[in-house]
């Protein structure tokens, strides 16, 4: 059942993770990031001491499409106030504002990167921010600027976790759907790694290794134990053993 159907969210969420389930995500609600229903939601992965995935979406991807976990420039307040949670940041509005020229204009936006981006400040300052480097958002980023890009996997390589969140059926493309004309029938998760390490070829500090049949980014501090999910396999840094 998921949690927002269930009539006592916390209890279903904490009965989850006692049985195994490392982690919280993708929380994706028509909510404000700040809002008391997200507070809770990090008051308790704290409490569990798991970390909470969270889709950041301010401006809809398509039309009809919604707003989800809002208010992205607030966030900051959340890191403030929860610091004992391991938060891990995904979807458009995060990566999108890695550039600090963000006009929440489009869900995807394009061109040169202007550094000072709130993202890349977080990521910076605080520790126990995680950055998810999965489907078309972060795509699009690694695509933009390839000379800031550099620096940026550089910079923040301990915090960037890679995930694949694709739906393709064989590892090539097949049956994706992606709208996006860079990704349309491709492996989205193919695509951002071969991005990546394109990337790697401009600083050798920059990392990576193999987990079963996807590739993953590896930080210094080696992760343990996968996070799974429909769509989505993730390296999970936080798990002991």
């Amino acid at each position: 059942m998921p949690a927002w159907r269930s009539p006592n969210p916390p209890a279903l969420l904490t009965r989850a993770v006692k049985d195994g389930a490392l982690g919280l995500g993708e929380i994706k609600n028509q909510v404000e990031c700040d809002g008391p229903e997200m507070k809770r939601m990090y008051a308790l992965a704290a409490d569990l001491n798991v970390p909470i995935q969270i889709h950041f979406g301010d401006v809809p991807q398509a039309s009809g499409n919604a707003v989800f976990n809002g208010g992205f420039k607030r966030f900051d307040t959340m890191l403030k106030a929860f610091p004992r949670t391991k938060f891990i940041a995904h979807a458009d509005t995060f990566w999108a504002n890695v550039s600090s020229d963000y006009a929440y204009d489009t869900a995807y936006p394009s061109g040169p990167i202007k550094p000072g981006g709130i993202s890349d400040k977080w990521l910076s300052d605080y520790p126990h921010l995680w950055a998810d480097m999965s489907a078309n958002s972060c795509n699009n980023f690694l695509n933009r600027d390839p000379g800031f890009t550099a620096g940026f996997l550089a910079r923040h390589q301990d915090k960037l976790m890679f995930g694949c969140d694709c739906s393709c059926s064989d590892g090539r493309g097949g049956g994706n759907t992606n709208p996006s004309p860079r990704l349309h029938g491709k492996c989205i998760a193919r695509e951002t790694l071969a991005a990546a390490r394109g990337c790697q070829n401009r600083r050798s500090s920059v990392r990576f290794a193999g987990k079963t049949a996807r590739s993953c980014w590896v930080s210094r501090a080696r992760p343990k134990r996968q996070i799974a999910s429909a769509h989505k396999v993730f390296l999970n840094p936080f798990a002991p053993g």
